[in-house]
C-alpha cells in the first residue's frame, strides 16, 4: 500500500511538473494590420483564447522585450587605439597588484581604471579569474585610499569598492575569491545586492560568443545586468578575437556573431507569415523568450497563425494568395511576391464589427411643399455601425434623430413648435491609419425622412460624402469617433458633423 501511495505521489509530482513546465506561446504580428488596436483580439479569437491567455506582441513590442545585437568589430577607436594584446594587458595587472601590496595605491588605482577601459581591445579571450583579479586589485586600492582620506574622499571609495564588488559578483558566484583578500571586502562582495540575472544566449556562425571571459552557449543563460565584456573568438585564427564590445546589458539579449541588417528581425517575421520557415535567427530568438513562438499574418484578408515550421497553426491559406517566392540568397534578402490584387487587400473577412453611439449636429437647406420649411440647424442623438466586407472595403449605416424648433405665430398657447426628421446614411468606407489615428473616407446614399403628413409619407433622397477620424481608448477596446459629412440632393442641401464612441465586437 505505502508502495502504491509512492508511486501515485510521484507521477502527480510528475504532473504537476510537466504543467508547470507547459509553455505559453508568444504571438508577434506582422501583416497590414498588425498595428491596428484591433488586432490582438482578431489573434487572440483565431486562437479560440481571450487575448490575456496569451502574449500577443507587435514587431515594436518585441524590440522593447528583448535586444538582438550583432557583434562584428573588434572596437579599435574603443580609447586604446588598436589591438591591446592580452598578455601585456596581463602584466600590467600583475604591477598593479605589486603596488597595492607596497601601499602604492594612487598609481595603482589610475592604472586599474585604465586596464578596465581595454578589455574592450583585448586581441583574446581573458579568463574570468583575470577579471576578477582586476576588480580585486580595485576595490583593495580604493580601500587603502579611504584609510588616509577626508570624509568627503572616503565616499567616493566606498562607491567604488561598492561598484568594484558588484562586477566582481557579476562574474558569477561560483568563481570564489582567492584568500588573502582583506575580510572587509570579503564581507562586502558577499552582501553586495545585484540585480537579478538577465536572459541572454548566442547566435550566429562567425565565431564562438565569450561574456566576460565565459563561453556563452546556444541555450539561456542569467547574467547580472551592467557593463559586460563580449566578444567574438574566430575568424583571424582560433583563439584569438575578431569582434569585440563593451555592452549595456539590461534586457534579455541575443547576441549575434555576424551581421545583420537593421531590419532584419522584421523581415524575417514578415517572410515566416508568409509561410517561409523561419530563419536562425528567428530560432534562437525563440531559445532568448523560452517560450515557443509564432507569427501571425494580420490584414483585411484575414489572421493566419504560423509555427516557426511554417506551417499552418489557425486560420486558413487566401485562395488568392499566390505561393511565396524565396531566392537564394540569404534569409535577409528573402521576400513575398503577391499577386496585384493581393496588394489592394482583397481576401477573407476576419475584421470586427463596429457600433458606436454619439451626438449629431448639423445644417439643412430644405423647403418642404407640405411639411414647410426645414432649413435650419438641426441636433441630436447618433447611432452607427460598421461592418467590414470581405475586401477592403467596409458597408457603414449612420442613424442620426435631429430636431429644430421654431417660433409660432402669435395667437398659439405654446411658443414653440419642434420638427424632428430622420437622416439615414448607408454606404461604404476606405480606411488606413496615421499614427494611433485610423481615418476612413466614402460614398453615401442619403434618406431624409420626413415623417407623414395628410396621410402621405414623406421623404428625400441623395448622396453623400463622409469622412471620419478613430482614436483608441480605455484598453483600444474603444474609440473616440469624429466623422463629418456634406449631402445633397434634388431641391435640398446639408451637411453635420457627429462625435461619439466607438465599441469593437
Amino acid at each position: 500500500m505505502d508502495r502504491a501511495v509512492a508511486l501515485a505521489l510521484c507521477l502527480l509530482g510528475l504532473l504537476l511538473s510537466s504543467v508547470a513546465a507547459a509553455a505559453e506561446p508568444v504571438v508577434v504580428m506582422t501583416g497590414a494590420e498588425a498595428d491596428e488596436p484591433a488586432a490582438p483580439g482578431r489573434v487572440a479569437r483565431k486562437l479560440g483564447l481571450a487575448v490575456g491567455e496569451l502574449t500577443v506582441l507587435a514587431p515594436s513590442e518585441l524590440r522593447d522585450r528583448i535586444r538582438v545585437v550583432s557583434v562584428v568589430d573588434r572596437q579599435d577607436d574603443a580609447g586604446c587605439g588598436g589591438a591591446v594584446r592580452l598578455s601585456t594587458w596581463l602584466g600590467r595587472l600583475d604591477g598593479v597588484e605589486r603596488s597595492i601590496q607596497l601601499l602604492e595605491f594612487n598609481g595603482a588605482l589610475r592604472e586599474a581604471s585604465s586596464l578596465e577601459l581595454e578589455v574592450g581591445c583585448l586581441d583574446r579571450v581573458p579568463r574570468r579569474g583575470d577579471l576578477q583579479r582586476l576588480y580585486i586589485a580595485t576595490a583593495q586600492g580604493a580601500l587603502l585610499a579611504s584609510r588616509t582620506s577626508g570624509d568627503a574622499m572616503q565616499r567616493f571609495y566606498a562607491e567604488r569598492m561598492v561598484t568594484a564588488a558588484q562586477a566582481i559578483r557579476g562574474l558569477g558566484d561560483d568563481l570564489l575569491l582567492p584568500s588573502g583578500v582583506d575580510p572587509k571586502i570579503q564581507r562586502l562582495v558577499a552582501e553586495v545586492e545585484i540585480p537579478a540575472g538577465v536572459r541572454v544566449v548566442a547566435g550566429g556562425e562567425d565565431g564562438q560568443v565569450y561574456v566576460d571571459g565565459a563561453l556563452l552557449g546556444r541555450q539561456v543563460e542569467r547574467i547580472a545586468p551592467g557593463m559586460r565584456l563580449i566578444q567574438v573568438r574566430g575568424g583571424e585564427g582560433p583563439h584569438e578575437v575578431s569582434a569585440s564590445m563593451l555592452y549595456p546589458l539590461e534586457v534579455p539579449t541575443l547576441f549575434w556573431a555576424g551581421p545583420l541588417r537593421r531590419d532584419q528581425l522584421e523581415a524575417d517575421l514578415f517572410a515566416t507569415g508568409q509561410g517561409v520557415p523561419g530563419t536562425e535567427l528567428l530560432r534562437a530568438v525563440q531559445v532568448l523568450l523560452g517560450d515557443p513562438v509564432l507569427v501571425a499574418d494580420v490584414d483585411p484578408r484575414g489572421v493566419v497563425v504560423r509555427g516557426l515550421d511554417g506551417d499552418i497553426r489557425a486560420g486558413s491559406e487566401p485562395t488568392s494568395r499566390s505561393p511565396p517566392v524565396v531566392d537564394d540568397g540569404p534569409a535577409a534578402t528573402r521576400e513575398v511576391t503577391l499577386a496585384w490584387y493581393e496588394r489592394l487587400g482583397f481576401g477573407g473577412l476576419d475584421r470586427p464589427v463596429v457600433i458606436g453611439v454619439g451626438l449629431s449636429g448639423g445644417w439643412t437647406n430644405l423647403v418642404d411643399p407640405v411639411a414647410g420649411d426645414l432649413s435650419g440647424p438641426v441636433g441630436g442623438l447618433a447611432l452607427w455601425v460598421r461592418v467590414p466586407t470581405p475586401t477592403w472595403l467596409t458597408f457603414a449605416a449612420t442613424a442620426h434623430p435631429v430636431a429644430r424648433r421654431d417660433p409660432l405665430p402669435d395667437g398659439y398657447d405654446a411658443d414653440w413648435l419642434y420638427r424632428a426628421f430622420v437622416p439615414l446614411r448607408a454606404g461604404v468606407r476606405v480606411d488606413g491609419t496615421f499614427d494611433d489615428i485610423r481615418w476612413e473616407a466614402g460614398l453615401d446614399g442619403y434618406f431624409l425622412l420626413l415623417g407623414s403628413f395628410s396621410g402621405e409619407q414623406r421623404f428625400r433622397a441623395g448622396g453623400a460624402l463622409a469622412g471620419a477620424a478613430t482614436r483608441p481608448i480605455i484598453d483600444s477596446r474603444f474609440a473616440l469617433r469624429l466623422e463629418a459629412h456634406l449631402a445633397a440632393g434634388p431641391g435640398w442641401l446639408g451637411g453635420g458633423a457627429v462625435a461619439g464612441l466607438d465599441s469593437t465586437f
